[in-house]
Order: C-alpha cells, then structure tokens, then sequence
C-alpha cells in the first residue's frame, strides 16, 4: 500500500492540492538553504499546476529568485516546437514567474538525443546529492501514461547507455521523435515526487499501477518511493481498491 494517495472531483481540485503541497515544500527549502530545486512534467494535466502557481493569492508565498527549475523529460525538437514540454512549461508558468533566466534548466531538444542527455546529466551535478553521492532534486512532477510510463521512460523503449546513468536518450518505434529522460536512478534520488493522474483512459494503468505495486511497470517501479504523493481525481482512480485510498477531497 502506498503511503500518499489522495483523490479529488477533477483536476482543478487536485491542482490546488498539488499547489499548497509545492509552496510548503518551497518555503522549507529555501528556508533551510536559499534554494528550491523542481524538475517539471509535460502533458495535459500539470498546465492547471502551473496556471495555479502564478496567481497572485498563491505566488507571492515564495521567493522565485530562489527557485531553480528543470525537467523530467522532453521531446527532440526545438524549444519554440508546439510539442515542446519546455514551450508548455514556459507560456503557463516560466514567463510569469520572477525566475532568473540562468536558474531555468531545459533539455536541449534540438541536439542529438545522445548529446542532450550528456549535457543534462552535467547540469544535474550542481544539485546536493544523497549519501550514496547521487544528485537529489528536492521535487519531480510526473504524469503516468495509458501505457504506466512516467517521464518519458516507456515499457517498450530502448534506453542510451549512459556511465552516469542519470539521464537518457529514449528511442521507441511509437514515438514521433526520441526523448530525454530522467531515469529512475534519477527520480528515485528526488526528494520528493508529485504524481498527477486525472481522467477516466488513465483508471485501468492506475488501478493496476496502485493495487499491484510488484509488477514492472515504469510508473510502479515508483511506487514505494517514500515520499511520493499521488494526487488523482475521481474519474482516474476509478479501479483503485480502497484500502489503498489516503484521502478523497
């Protein structure tokens, strides 16, 4: 049974859950050592997350100065690409947010996977890291896919070999273009995590994510991270057991 699972009517109720969470956790960090370091998720359903950040009832709780973004994953195009997760991230939430331009981290989607993911895993080296010397961002947001791929590290993907195994070039044969990943080397050193699930095509990979956490599934192999928060609304947690439900909202 995982230990943070919370479920709401839809996604502007899970947003705001998600949001309070990231400001308590941001005040702590930068309190604790004048920085807060978050990696960002593409796709629908954060877009609400970061709309929510920047109003102004929520935005000013925090220092933004202090707040060092990157990412879980992107896709090998150009940042001014309509698919680019660095596009989305940045018209929600980057342009309204006081960040300092040298403390916004993207994947460059437009060199060649392999590079990318070298450059990345360099970049990462700037974090504080575990005892066993891995980096650590404070918090990652993640989305699951119909597939129970999280980042951009799918059941069916080939995997660069990379020495640092921090971060990776993805080639899949279903995929429009190769991605970069974080790794689960990676995402299981955080901190935290953020999983933000909504929608009904998501309630079968959730329910089997969530009752069945010994299978192989990317997004179970995340399942006893122990600080994980799993924000879901109703519709996606639709096949989830109930002794595994912590709250509903």
């Amino acid at each position: 049974m995982m230990q943070h699972v919370q479920i709401s009517p839809d996604v502007a109720a899970l947003s705001l859950l998600a949001a309070e969470r990231w400001f308590t956790l941001a005040q702590q960090c930068i309190s604790a050592r004048d920085a807060f370091y978050v990696a960002l998720a593409g796709g629908n359903t954060p877009t609400q997350l970061y709309q929510l950040l920047t109003q102004p009832a929520l935005s000013t709780r925090i220092d933004w100065t202090k707040v060092h973004i990157f990412f879980s994953d992107e896709r090998c195009v150009a940042a001014t690409h309509a698919d680019s997760n660095y596009g989305m991230v940045e018209r929600a939430l980057l342009s309204h947010a006081p960040i300092p331009g040298e403390q916004i981290h993207r994947m460059q989607g437009e060199l060649p996977p392999e590079q990318a993911a070298k450059n990345y895993a360099t970049a990462l080296l700037q974090l504080p890291v575990t005892h066993s010397g891995i980096p650590s961002l404070d918090l990652i947001l993640l989305g699951v896919g119909n597939d129970g791929h999280i980042a951009s590290l799918f059941p069916d993907a080939t995997l660069s070999p990379e020495p640092h195994n921090l971060v990776t070039a993805v080639h899949a044969q279903h995929l429009k273009q190769p991605r970069i990943s974080l790794t689960l080397k990676t995402i299981n050193a955080a901190q935290q995590l953020f999983v933000l699930v909504a929608g009904a095509e998501k309630a079968t990979v959730i329910g089997r994510v969530i009752n069945e956490p010994q299978d192989d599934l990317p997004a179970q192999l995340i399942a006893h991270h122990p600080n994980a928060y799993w924000y879901l609304d109703q519709a996606a947690a639709r096949f989830m057991r109930s002794d595994t439900r912590e709250g509903q909202r």
